[in-house]
């Protein structure tokens, strides 16, 4: 029923995840519901009749190099000291980059390669001197594995999601979240 979707959101809000995280679950949910309408199998789709939460859309600014070190200082871990550097010198996600492995180092070609979550497209990007040296350093500790093991098993939304603890960092490096 209708009453049972505006539950399901409720619920997704409450649980701390982001209007627009919401709204793409609703809009999922809404497609699953319509086919059934289309085939015939239930007569209204419920989540038309549900109002979907306001998003405010935003463009995030790139991080300087000094407000770079500011998050790596302020960073609580060296797992998160790696997921910050990768991020920043790759331009990857932070789902992404957290999902690394050393695999995924080509250490002899001096480049990282990985598959993009998102769209699934594999990616070959050179390694940074900064990257190169913070693995270096990240190798004497092992060397088989997540880059990041202590953040791999982290979803990146919810209040002790990825996204969440870099905003927890970014507020300590005393940066604007944006």
């Amino acid at each position: 029923t209708s009453q049972d979707v505006e539950n399901f959101l409720n619920a997704r809000l409450k649980s701390g995840l982001a209007n627009k995280t919401v709204v793409v679950d609703l809009k999922i949910i809404k497609s699953a519901f319509q086919q059934a309408v289309n085939y015939g199998t239930i007569p209204i789709n419920p989540v038309s009749a549900v109002r979907l939460p306001k998003v405010d859309s935003m463009e995030r600014e790139v991080f300087t190099h000094d407000e770079v070190q500011k998050l790596i200082k302020a960073a609580p871990s060296l797992d998160w000291e790696t997921l910050i550097t990768l991020g920043y010198f790759t331009g990857a996600r932070l789902s992404d980059c957290v999902q690394m492995t050393w695999d995924n180092i080509l250490a002899n070609e001096g480049a990282i390669i990985y598959r993009q979550q998102k769209t699934g497209k594999m990616l070959k990007v050179p390694m940074h001197f900064e990257v190169i040296k913070h693995l270096q350093y990240k190798g004497t500790i092992g060397t088989i594995g997540f880059l990041c093991p202590k953040l791999a098993a982290k979803g990146s939304g919810g209040k002790h999601g990825l996204s969440e603890g870099f905003n927890r960092i970014v507020l300590k490096a005393g940066l604007d979240p944006m």
